[in-house]
């Protein structure tokens, strides 16, 4: 009888154990990633609602680490950011205080860039008053560079036959207000005996170098024209000072007929180039050094997948914030996204492994990908960039105006967009907290 109460005392005990443990544990996920390493209740599980930061600094809007595991399809956090004006060529990045800036150029006769502000991941913005140079009868368009001191410059390039020039302005107070730096017109750049006639839609993001043996350097692709009406020449144009100065480096490349040319950084500091042809081609050309030198390492193809079809317009961006890894061990992680030639709407792209240097076909590049905004316009203009809490925002030219959109990785690697992809940012893992 005592041994048979022994017992029942034995199994109530570690009875009591277990639930107390089971109650400890009633948030933790027990998967391939932690999903409560934020107590209940605190402002770190507020997220979105809260607006709280966190200890790592993740602005207010952030996800919670439940909500990074669940997919956030982009359509959930659309907002028409510009309407009317002939607003066209968005531009979009965050700096490294965690503002994100959007910016649209416009078509010609209206002639202004407009800018918003966005302080907690894009749920609501501001706009900026701010005097620009006067622009007269011309397209406008913009694209943003982070500076390494935390300030930011904006590129405007102006379009037409008898003014055409890029301006870069420069803010030190995350887009508030800007300071003209300098103008970059058809006289900085050298084709050789061919006059360059106009220069052409510079968009999206261009590129601060923070990889390899690179330092100090700001790029961007000045896309132009010759007076022989010759199109698809592209200048690799540097700054060494922080935006004062460009200079262009090494013989301009082309000519392609194709739409407008885009770089991107790899992790060991080599430059990829992207070409989007008319005829529906990719063309992929790297430099490893800096983007003096070019080798074409896939001449042609069109890159699909499934409906998938080859990009007209396209912007990149690698995934990191401020230059820093979001996923442990993505240093070749970057994105694409595009827009459809032959079909409306865009499709975002994930590469494992720096985009193959250029080399190789479309399952030999990429990772993840989705398409998107599918019942929108073609042909636009998109941009694309990646928010501190490794979510992933674009910006992109549909039929009721100039959209911005949020999704995470966890939508971007799922099957099919409702249930939780393999992929997703765990905060005690990766690196964002770190």
């Amino acid at each position: 009888m005592k041994t048979a109460k022994k017992v029942l005392l034995f199994i109530m005990g570690l009875m009591i154990v277990s639930m107390i443990i089971l109650l400890s544990c009633k948030n933790r996920y027990t998967g391939p990633g932690d999903k409560g390493i934020f107590e209940e209740g605190s402002s770190e599980e507020t997220g979105e609602n809260g607006g709280g930061d966190i200890g790592s600094g993740l602005p207010a809007g952030y996800l919670t680490q439940d909500e990074q595991y669940e997919p956030m399809n982009p359509d959930s956090k659309k907002v028409v950011l510009f309407t009317g004006d002939n607003y066209r060529i968005p531009a979009l990045t965050i700096t490294a205080n965690k503002m994100i800036l959007a910016a649209v150029g416009t078509g010609t006769g209206q002639n202004h860039i407009a800018i918003k502000r966005s302080s907690d991941m894009g749920q609501t913005w501001t706009e900026v008053q701010a005097n620009y140079e006067g622009f007269n009868g011309m397209y406008t368009h913009p694209f943003f560079i982070n500076g390494y001191d935390g300030s930011v410059l904006m590129g405007v390039a102006t379009t037409n036959a008898t003014n055409n020039k890029t301006i870069i302005y420069k803010s030190t107070d995350d887009g508030m207000s800007w300071n003209k730096l300098t103008d970059i017109d058809t006289n900085s750049v050298n084709n050789g005996n061919v006059e360059v006639f106009n220069g052409h839609v510079t968009y999206g993001q261009g590129i601060t170098l923070r990889h390899g043996n690179n330092a100090n350097k700001l790029l961007f692709p000045y896309f132009f024209g010759t007076n022989a009406k010759e199109n698809g020449f592209t200048a690799t144009m540097c700054s060494t000072d922080g935006g004062q100065t460009f200079t262009q480096l090494g013989a301009p490349y082309g000519k392609f007929t194709s739409h407008e040319t885009k770089f991107i950084e790899l992790a060991n500091g080599d430059i990829l180039l992207n070409v989007r042809a008319t005829t529906g081609q990719t063309y992929w050309m790297k430099s490893t050094d800096c983007g003096e030198n070019w080798n074409i390492t896939t001449s042609g193809g069109t890159e699909t997948s499934g409906n998938n079809n080859s990009g007209k317009h396209a912007d990149f961006t690698r995934y990191e914030f401020n230059g820093k890894d979001i996923k442990l061990g993505g240093e070749k992680y970057a994105l694409s996204v595009i827009s459809k030639r032959d079909e409306t709407g865009y499709n975002v792209r994930m590469t494992f492994n720096d985009f193959g240097e250029g080399v190789g076909n479309f399952n030999n590049k990429y990772l993840y990908n989705k398409d998107f905004a599918t019942n929108v316009g073609g042909d636009g203009y998109p941009a694309i960039t990646v928010l501190p809490d490794g979510t992933i925002a674009t910006l992109t030219e549909e039929t009721d105006g100039i959209v911005f959109r949020r999704f995470n990785l966890s939508w971007l690697s799922s099957v099919d967009g409702t249930e939780g992809g393999e992929d997703y940012v765990d905060y005690e893992l990766d690196n964002i907290t770190k």
